[in-house]
């Protein structure tokens, strides 16, 4: 093995080692710098599209805001009495601030973030919710509206029962005085839009988006109306009143739903008729009926009870309400009228087979004595009728003896044609009076004590018309008690 020098090969000339040292520090160096500078670089730019993001969020949320606050904004130009903006404004202006809150990353909560995203989707909801509530109203309206032409009928509105939503539907429309408004609510993480709506003079009403939807799904009624039972009658009209044509396969009138043929006799129009026909047999086909009857009136509620009966049943009385409607009578008169009316809406009632009129017969000719009888009894009626005399005949403690005179000169007038005689109790006063005709001294009236004004003048009326008589074929034979008992019955009693 030959023999080297171990520092043939170190370079000790000029610094060289240290100065390659350097050099291989300051190229590590220096590429670790640039690596940091491209890091940055790439940093920078990361925040830069950050940046830009966020720009873009921002703007979209305000973007978001102003067609949430447009879409209310078309609301309140259709329906400026209803202040949508003052009330709504506000909680628009916040969707910016919810989103900037959940993109912070300052609220970690899951549950908190959901609470703030519902917020925001209802905010985002609002114009449609606010409209929806807005159509629904009128919708409403429009119902109500539609039942007042058919007021009292089927189907109908019940005006006899009270309703505040039909003066708040007033009060909306601009129809009637009154405050309209609108508020936001917060409850339970959830928004929900409230009109308010005051009558002139009235308490404030709240209408919820929960009760415009009942009402219009018929799950509440804001107006009573008046059950529609058209349907269930048409179907007991089909069950009970027809039959099928073997010819044809369609329904027709059944014959047995009338009686045999009979006749009636009806004035009208001053001519007398005279009709054969075959009677409805109402009470068999209500009473085969009630069954069916009685089911359909079992789903009204009571308050459709009530209604039907004011309307429909019993219209003129309308004396029922929630405090009776459930009595024996009540429901017994429901059920009855129930079939009434079914009767009329299905049928045409009897069924009429023939009609003639009946000649009136001449009238006898009145003859002379007649004709002037009438016109003594027509003066006699008016001088009777129009005195002021008071003839009282001992009626509230009158002395009879002064009121006889009374009546003796009245009855002495030439007009009446009537005389007066006195009959005397075992004192010697007055206890009677006997009214005669003087076209018939037979016939014979009775004045007693107590009589009053209007009793006297009504039997010496009676005594002038001359017409009437006492007489029966053993009058003659009477005491003159049995007398006077027959004619108190006759003419007094």
């Amino acid at each position: 093995m030959s023999y080297r020098n171990p520092q043939q090969n170190v370079d000790t000339q000029s610094g060289q080692a240290f100065a390659n040292l350097q050099r291989t520090v300051a190229g590590a160096f220096g590429g670790i710098v640039q690596q940091e500078v491209a890091e940055q670089k790439e940093l920078a730019k990361k925040q830069a599209k950050l940046a830009e993001k966020r720009e873009k969020q921002i703007a979209a949320d305000n973007l978001m805001e102003s067609e949430i606050a447009l879409g209310i904004k078309k609301y309140e130009v259709d329906n400026p009495a209803l202040n949508i903006g003052e009330s709504f404004g506000p909680l628009v202006d916040s969707y910016s601030d919810i989103m900037s809150t959940i993109r912070s990353g300052s609220v970690t909560d899951p549950k908190e973030i959901a609470k703030l995203r519902s917020q925001a989707n209802d905010i985002l909801t609002l114009p449609q919710r606010v409209g929806n509530m807005i159509e629904s109203f009128s919708a409403v309206n429009t119902d109500i509206e539609e039942t007042k032409s058919r007021a009292g009928k089927m189907g109908g509105l019940d005006l006899s029962t009270k309703s505040e939503m039909i003066e708040h539907m007033a009060v909306l429309m601009n129809e009637k005085p009154g405050k309209r408004e609108t508020r936001i609510d917060y409850k339970d993480g959830k928004y929900s839009a409230v009109f308010v709506i005051t009558p002139k003079d009235g308490k404030p009403q709240e209408y919820t988006e929960e009760q415009l939807r009942k009402y219009l799904s018929g799950e509440q009624q804001g107006a009573q109306i008046i059950p529609d039972e058209t349907e269930n009658m048409s179907a007991l009209a089909e069950s009970y009143l027809t039959v099928e044509d073997a010819a044809t396969g369609k329904r027709v009138k059944s014959k047995s739903i009338y009686g045999n043929p009979t006749t009636r006799t009806i004035k009208a129009n001053g001519q007398t008729i005279v009709e054969t026909y075959r009677p409805l047999k109402r009470n068999g086909l209500i009473k085969g009926a009630m069954g069916m009857i009685k089911t359909n009136i079992g789903l009204m509620s009571e308050n459709q009870k009530v209604s039907f009966m004011n309307n429909i049943v019993s219209p003129d009385n309308k004396e029922y309400d929630l405090t009776n409607i459930n009595s024996k009578e009540s429901i017994e008169a429901l059920e009855r009228g129930y079939g009434e009316h079914w009767l009329s809406k299905f049928t045409d009632g009897d069924q009429v087979l023939s009609t003639s009129v009946v000649k009136p017969e001449k009238p006898d000719k009145q003859n002379k004595k007649d004709i002037a009888k009438s016109k003594n009894y027509e003066l006699a009626k008016k001088v009777i009728e129009t005195s002021t005399d008071d003839l009282n005949f001992g009626a509230k403690g009158y002395n009879t003896e002064s009121q006889y005179e009374k009546i003796l000169t009245f009855a002495g007038r030439e007009e009446l044609g009537i005389t007066v005689e006195r009959i005397n109790d075992e004192n010697d006063k007055v206890q009677k009076i006997i009214v005669k005709s003087l076209d018939n001294p037979r016939q014979e009236y009775v004045i007693d004590k107590g009589f009053d004004d209007k009793r006297v003048k009504g039997i010496l009326l009676k005594a002038s018309e001359g017409s009437y008589t006492a007489e029966g074929s053993d009058y003659e034979n009477l005491s003159d008690e049995e007398k006077f008992k027959e004619l108190m019955k006759r003419y007094n009693q």
